[in-house]
């Protein structure tokens, strides 16, 4: 079981979901739906295949607000 939880922790180094993104970084679920929805230059993305949840790369992420986020 150990083996599993840190298989948790390393996997969470690279990618976070909405609540990770809303606790980490304090965006809201409706304005990462918003940015997610843009036309141009959207914040990136993955959605699951079980249930369509939606994930974020934590290195994507950084860089697109870094690029976007003033």
């Amino acid at each position: 079981m150990s083996s599993d939880n840190n298989n948790k922790k390393h996997l969470k180094e690279f990618i976070m979901d909405v609540k990770d993104m809303t606790n980490e970084l304090g965006i809201s679920e409706a304005t990462q739906c918003a940015w997610r929805l843009r036309k141009e230059n959207p914040l990136p993305y993955v959605r699951s295949g079980k249930g369509g949840k939606i994930f974020y790369i934590r290195e994507q992420v950084l860089e697109w607000f870094k690029n976007n986020v003033k």
